[in-house]
């Protein structure tokens, strides 16, 4: 089967984290025997129209039997524009949910997205999202109930269990010092990192050494070592679709303070050393500290085991199956 990704995120360096779940997932599509090929589209205005002449240019030199965007928004648009293949559409988050907060500018180009990402929708020939909660934002029913859900897979060899004290010394950590992980850069409002470093400032009065460490331009491949060497990892997002973080660190056996948010409960609840907490700031400090005196560790691996990267790539492989039965 040859498949053509049209994306707007793909690492390009080796510190580079955006898009990183994206190429993992074709890197598994790969070593299932899936052809990938891939073509970034990305801009707004002309360059989105450029784009997307380009883009129905290789189609019609190249003959691929599914066309796979991987974000709705314009790469969505773009595809179902360009091509007369089947397309399946991945829902991965904002692409859905838009932004709730942040500058005017940077809302608006958000609802623009969604926009793009309702219009596509009906023009696909399959549907994925990563979480039953971004189905639900899908305004025709038909669509809703057409869409599969399929998380992002986790790659269980490069994410496991450490040594605390071993990940610690290759950081330079001390071994004594509370370390809370959080994910997301400072400017965005959608990981509220504000709340995260309200609730270590509350988490202070009962462990006066704690400090929060955000994974900010660590290499995807070291990221497993910040995650075991941390006590916990805290999540206080404003929305999120399925957050790849969460499952990364349950992998790992880590402790997981978070916000009802995106698909986290399925993987949080009534797993060991894991908490769902109101989004306040007293509440989610009490978990912290709960879950740094009890060892920082859950047994996350067995919940995530479903996912791993092999059997989502299975998964998505045969949505590309039922979209050539369905849309050729």
């Amino acid at each position: 089967m040859r498949v053509l990704c049209v994306t707007n995120a793909l690492p390009t360096s080796g510190r580079d984290s955006a898009g990183i779940f994206i190429q993992r997932q074709i890197d598994s599509l790969r070593r299932e025997g899936v052809h990938v090929d891939v073509r970034v589209v990305s801009g707004v205005g002309p360059a989105w129209v450029a784009g997307v002449r380009e883009l129905r240019q290789l189609l019609a030199r190249d003959t691929y039997d599914v066309v796979h965007a991987q974000y709705g928004g314009r790469t969505a648009l773009a595809a179902v524009a360009a091509s007369r293949r089947p397309v399946v559409v991945s829902f991965c988050g904002s692409d859905l949910n838009g932004l709730r907060a942040g500058p005017r500018f940077d809302r608006a180009y958000a609802t623009a997205g969604v926009l793009c990402s309702q219009l596509a929708a009906p023009l696909a020939s399959a549907l994925v999202a990563k979480s039953p909660a971004l189905v639900g934002k899908l305004w025709r029913q038909r669509d809703r109930q057409r869409c599969r859900v399929i998380p992002n897979g986790v790659d269980l060899e490069l994410f496991h269990e450490m040594e605390r004290r071993e990940a610690r010394r290759k950081l330079g950590w001390p071994e004594d010092e509370p370390v809370v992980i959080v994910s997301g850069q400072s400017r965005s409002a959608v990981k509220r990192l504000d709340l995260a470093r309200q609730v270590v400032e509350r988490a202070r009065t009962e462990l006066p050494t704690i400090r929060m460490e955000p994974l900010k331009g660590v290499p995807p491949g070291e990221v497993p070592t910040y995650l075991n060497a941390a006590d916990l990892m805290l999540l206080t997002s404003q929305h999120e679709g399925s957050p790849n973080i969460v499952k990364e660190a349950l992998a790992c056996n880590v402790s997981v303070v978070s916000v009802d948010v995106g698909d986290v409960r399925r993987w949080l609840e009534g797993t060991d050393g894991c908490w769902i907490v109101p989004r306040e700031p007293k509440a989610l400090a009490e978990a912290v500290v709960s879950a740094v005196r009890s060892g920082g560790r859950s047994a996350g691996r067995r919940v995530v085991q479903q996912i791993s990267m092999e059997q989502v790539a299975r998964q998505v492989v045969r949505v590309y199956e039922e979209a050539l039965r369905t849309g050729s």
